[in-house]
């Protein structure tokens, strides 16, 4: 506890620097998971709004045009995310990304208990992480948003040795989400997004079927960049160290991760923008 709140008090102080350093073009994509406190999340978004500008997904040619451009996205996509795009996003004309796990959305419930054990990685009461509808996904399109692929039930890609199963999990949770909902998918997220959780084997399969694929990596990410980096944001934390991770605090600490992970999808021997 010590050393975070050590670590947070410096980073804040480190801010006007780190500002400083991050100004070239491109843009961030922050991830947030499940909301707890929706006050406070429409509370940071107002305060992010002031530093940084946000993009519409669905507006590629927007994104990188300046230093501060960021992507709002959500993972696993549980009821309280709805609520977001609902009573936040919405009333501030903000766009996001919503990954989605397919065989999550109006799950009995022996079915979600599964999945929710891949997410959290041990048993979780549904009750408490509800998932969606198709309505409700349904509501998010018309609003503006844009639906992106999450697997269809959260397992670790590089703990699938058989290569159909690998194909349903990334092929099939895009194909049911537009079979469902009658729009094009086009984003992939890979569930858990560290180096340890894309290969060459599953990205070869997403770059066939997705044109973004979106890891948890921190970074900033050029334009026609196809494997991205993103921010995982607790909107609980406090909004100077939020600035100071959105700014690239962490930057320097995850480039030989980022490194790493493009070594392990692709067959080349470096990568100058990791």
């Amino acid at each position: 506890m010590f050393y975070s709140n050590h670590v947070k008090r410096i980073s804040t102080l480190a801010q006007p620097i780190v500002s400083a350093w991050d100004h070239k073009p491109g843009f961030r994509i922050l991830i947030f998971h499940h909301i707890v406190d929706l006050a406070r999340f429409g509370n940071l978004l107002v305060y992010l709004q002031r530093h940084f500008t946000f993009k519409d997904p669905a507006d590629s040619d927007q994104w990188g045009k300046g230093p501060g451009d960021i992507l709002l996205s959500f993972d696993d996509v549980f009821s309280t995310n709805i609520q977001a795009a609902r009573e936040v996003l919405n009333p501030m004309g903000l766009k996001a990304l919503f990954f989605v796990l397919s065989d999550f959305v109006e799950a009995p419930s022996e079915q979600q208990k599964i999945i929710l054990r891949n997410i959290f990685l041990k048993e979780m009461p549904p009750g408490e992480f509800q998932s969606p509808s198709w309505e409700d996904l349904r509501f998010l399109v018309h609003s503006g948003h844009t639906l992106g692929a999450h697997t269809r039930t959260h397992r670790l890609l590089t703990a699938i040795d058989d290569n159909a199963q690998l194909r349903k999990e990334i092929v099939g949770s895009g194909d049911i989400l537009e079979e469902r909902l009658g729009q094009p998918v086009r984003w992939f997220a890979n569930p858990f997004g560290d180096m340890n959780s894309l290969d060459r084997r599953a990205y070869k399969i997403i770059e066939q079927r997705y044109d973004f694929c979106c890891t948890g990596l921190r970074g900033k990410n050029a334009s026609g960049q196809r494997c991205l980096w993103r921010e995982a944001i607790n909107p609980a934390l406090s909004d100077g160290y939020i600035r100071f991770v959105v700014s690239g605090g962490w930057d320097w600490l995850y480039r030989s991760r980022r490194h790493k992970t493009l070594l392990g999808i692709h067959d080349l021997e470096s990568f100058s923008h990791a």
